[in-house]
């Protein structure tokens, strides 16, 4: 089936972000804009995954893509030269899952690529239903991170295998730099016409607090938005509710950077070798692998192969760190 599907998933691409962003989402054509743009980044993405798969073979598996967002990285890997037999794109936006399922009947994959919707803290999936599951950048946001793991080894079955990534690596000056970067735009702005949130984070706890609160003064209720920088949901109205002017305001937030309606984390940053060690606690005996380069340009392709020969001291280049574990109990 590889050989076919390879040829429509680069067709995908070859319409142009113009079509995309008309016919399909504008965010989608946004954000993987350089796939629409440049022939060679689909190239790059097939040959980052096949990269992946060495070290986390999938071929003839039933892989979940947890968190897979669109989902171009779900039907990437039904192109591969050796492809899992089926792929289970997750996500918890019903528009995202829309979509993929679109792409999945525009790329004529039928079953081998469905399109569910669910939180991947709560996996509404059988026990031991999958050989592989696939998290990419995902962790770094769910609110509950350890009913997250609890539930990718819950559906693993025993000797399957987590192929983990994700771009926030503690041990990358440069990447530190991006998510502060990144940090402050969600909380204070400005945010990308195109982009998913509608509001600031600031702005947003600002309007919650208003509406438990109408009696305090603009003034007031801005400096307690301010103030609570990092809490969110019952946590945040619970404490505007009981706070009296001139009482202390007690921020019990255990991260700065959290969505005021949801709780995801923005950015959350891992060691990842300390990572690999916490999966023990879950039944996953886990290694951090030499990182894999995803780009199409064939002179950064070497440059990245070079400094993935250092491994494990590459760790510190790259803001991506990677982890392949296997269940064991």
């Amino acid at each position: 089936m590889s050989a076919p599907y390879q040829s429509r998933f680069r067709a995908f691409f070859a319409q142009g972000r113009d079509t995309i962003r008309r016919d399909w989402d504008p965010y989608l054509a946004r954000y993987y804009r350089k796939l629409f743009d440049e022939p060679r980044e689909v190239e790059g993405l097939l040959r980052w995954l096949t990269r992946l798969t060495r070290h986390c073979p999938v071929a003839g598996t039933r892989l979940l893509d947890a968190g897979c967002g669109f989902g171009i990285t779900s039907a990437a890997f039904l192109a591969l030269d050796a492809p899992p037999a089926q792929v289970v794109g997750l996500d918890p936006s019903a528009g995202k899952v829309t979509l993929l399922q679109r792409l999945s009947d525009w790329l004529e994959a039928g079953e081998a690529l469905q399109a569910v919707q669910g939180d991947a803290q709560a996996l509404d999936l059988p026990d031991a239903s999958f050989g592989t599951v696939f998290v990419k950048d995902v962790a770094s946001h769910v609110a509950d991170r350890a009913l997250f793991f609890r539930e990718v080894a819950r559906v693993l079955q025993p000797g399957g295998r987590l192929l983990f990534t994700d771009e926030n690596n503690s041990l990358s000056l440069a990447g530190r730099r991006e998510r502060q970067r990144i940090w402050q735009t969600h909380e204070f702005g400005p945010i990308p016409s195109d982009g998913y949130l509608k509001r600031p984070y600031r702005e947003e706890r600002l309007l919650m607090i208003s509406e438990v609160r109408p009696d305090l003064p603009d003034a007031t209720r801005q400096e307690l938005a301010a103030k609570s920088q990092g809490m969110w949901g019952e946590e945040l109205l619970s404490a505007v509710r009981d706070w009296q002017p001139g009482q202390a305001f007690h921020n019990t937030a255990d991260f700065p950077w959290r969505s005021p309606q949801s709780g995801e984390y923005l950015e959350y940053l891992f060691q990842p070798f300390a990572l690999a060690r916490e999966l023990a606690s879950y039944g996953l005996q886990a290694r951090v692998i030499p990182p894999a380069y995803r780009t199409g340009d064939p002179l950064k392709q070497r440059a990245g192969d070079l400094i993935a020969a250092c491994h494990p001291l590459s760790i510190v280049v790259q803001s991506s760190f990677y982890i392949v574990a296997t269940k064991i109990s």
